[in-house]
């Protein structure tokens, strides 16, 4: 049987495996749905996958390429570990070149490079850096804040200020102010070019010209965390973080959405007063979900393959 045949094959057949199982998951309820499904071993195929894509990538062919190799992550999942990259910041400028920034955002061998056609050039001078909503102002993380520019390579809009770490404390709690510049995974402009979304796990805040507004951990939680940890340990000073840490700004910058993976999402208006809090369906509102809701997603993928055909 020749490689592409037989990893088709396999691969539409835990793709049936999958949806049969979601089936009566939900008819029948999970505990009576019997074990999960095994994968259809295509590690020993991997190479050949890999290999023709790349020659479709070679010849700028795609034709085809999809029904004769269809996506599969799993036998991949060895080739992911050794030399995934991951892309935390990336825009596509007027002229269609893409500015990317490649690596773990604090790794010391994460960069940015401009891609234009084949041509790749490395951007040295450029650490994180983020897009807003509406995709005009872009935000660069720098020593001393947030510079805001006007489009890439405009002229700066605002400059806004780190935070110290201590927003949103109790008045006399020991919380240890952070290091500047703060550990930051992503930054989100709002539309008008003069705050800026900053999240990572030293928190998640709004930073203006000259004050940070944190949003997580939220009041009450810091509040309660300061209590707790003051009648456990109150010798020791407090660090406020948040694991896996996100947000988004809305297209008018109306809304600001933020989570992290002990809490709810909040939702806040314009003037960072809370709207809603929204609670989760698994153990946290991120993707480090429940084997149940973890279920339904790979079933969402597996439909997503087999609609492919």
């Amino acid at each position: 049987m020749a490689p592409d045949e037989e990893w088709r094959m396999k691969t539409y057949a835990y793709v049936n495996d999958v949806n049969e199982f979601v089936e009566r998951g939900l008819r029948l309820g999970w505990d009576k749905a019997g074990s999960d499904p095994v994968d259809r071993d295509r590690s020993h195929l991997a190479d050949a996958a890999i290999s023709a894509v790349r020659a479709a990538n070679a010849k700028g062919d795609f034709d085809g390429l999809r029904g004769q190799w269809p996506p599969a992550h799993i036998p991949l999942i060895d080739y992911l570990k050794e030399g995934a990259q991951s892309i935390p910041a990336l825009i596509v400028l007027d002229d269609g070149s893409i500015i990317a920034r490649i690596g773990n955002t604090h790794s010391e061998n994460s960069s940015t490079v401009h891609i234009h056609g084949d041509e790749v050039t490395q951007l040295p001078d450029i650490g994180l850096f983020g897009a807003g909503p509406n995709g005009r102002f872009i935000a660069f993380a720098e020593p001393d804040g947030v510079r805001i520019t006007d489009g890439w390579g405009g002229p700066t809009s605002s400059i806004c200020r780190w935070p110290t770490g201590q927003e949103g404390a109790p008045e006399g709690a020991p919380v240890e102010k952070i290091e500047t510049p703060p550990s930051v995974d992503s930054l989100v402009p709002f539309p008008d070019g003069l705050r800026v979304l900053s999240i990572g796990s030293d928190g998640v805040f709004v930073l203006t010209t000259d004050v940070a507004h944190r949003l997580i951990p939220s009041e009450d939680g810091i509040a309660d965390h300061v209590k707790w940890r003051l009648e456990e340990d109150a010798g020791q000073p407090l660090n406020l973080s948040a694991d896996m840490a996100h947000g988004a700004v809305s297209g008018d910058g109306k809304w600001i959405a933020v989570g992290s993976q002990d809490g709810p999402h909040l939702v806040f208006d314009a003037e960072l007063v809370l709207a809603a809090s929204v609670g989760h369906a698994s153990e946290y509102p991120t993707m480090r979900c429940s084997v149940r809701t973890a279920k339904r997603l790979r079933s969402t993928l597996a439909i997503s393959i087999a609609a492919a055909r």
